[in-house]
């Protein structure tokens, strides 16, 4: 039986929730429980604190100009989460691109249709993040619009794994030796070459995905 478009979006949606909010909650409450102890004017943690749970936390920093490496955010443990907030935005956009190409569906051309729609939005965001780095550090770092290739690209490299799946096993060794370069290049690159260092970790990222044995499912 073919899903309908409130079974597909309800369903992703479901699968989503459950698998980050619970853990999300108890986390922001034992944390804010502890932070309103041991921190005199938490206002700004808590408010991030707040926002993660929205997924909104990245935004939030980004409006408040924040550094992230920064000595003075040592001190707020819900930074962190504006990574998962990110991630919560690409899910929002996610199912969308799916169902409307029809690769959800699987109708004929979907996943050709979602690869090349999913291909183009990452080149565009990647074009954004190098942009940005120059210009606006903080928004380059913060906001989906230029983190959504580094999710997508796991996607691209899954669809691309399926059907390049016989190529691969022949080459897999090459991959290895690729994964084991890219992390020595990570770990030497310095601090003020972070872009290329996330453009590495990108990449190793999609090795390991390229390197899974088993066949799963978006």
């Amino acid at each position: 039986k073919d899903l309908n478009i409130k079974e597909f979006f309800f369903g992703f949606y479901e699968r989503r929730i459950k698998r980050l909010v619970p853990a999300l909650i108890i986390f922001n409450l034992i944390t804010s429980f502890i932070v309103v102890l041991v921190i005199d004017n938490p206002g700004y943690q808590l408010r991030t604190s707040i926002a993660s749970l929205v997924g909104i936390s990245n935004i939030y920093l980004f409006s408040q100009s924040t550094d992230y490496f920064a000595s003075s955010v040592t001190l707020n443990p819900f930074l962190h989460t504006w990574s998962l907030s990110i991630e919560a935005q690409f899910y929002m956009i996610f199912p969308f691109l799916a169902w409307f190409t029809g690769f959800s569906r699987s109708k004929r051309g979907g996943q050709d249709n979602f690869l090349f729609v999913i291909t183009f939005l990452s080149i565009l965001s990647f074009i954004f993040y190098i942009y940005l780095n120059i210009i606006n550090p903080s928004k380059a770092y913060f906001l989906l619009t230029t983190r959504f290739w580094e999710i997508s690209f796991g996607c691209i490299i899954f669809l691309l794994r399926n059907k390049l799946s016989k190529e691969l096993i022949q080459k897999k060794e090459l991959l290895v030796y690729f994964l084991f370069f890219t992390l020595f290049l990570i770990f030497i690159i310095p601090q003020s070459l972070g872009l290329i260092s996330t453009v590495f970790i990108v990449l190793n990222t999609g090795a390991l995905i390229l390197l899974l044995n088993k066949e799963y499912k978006i």
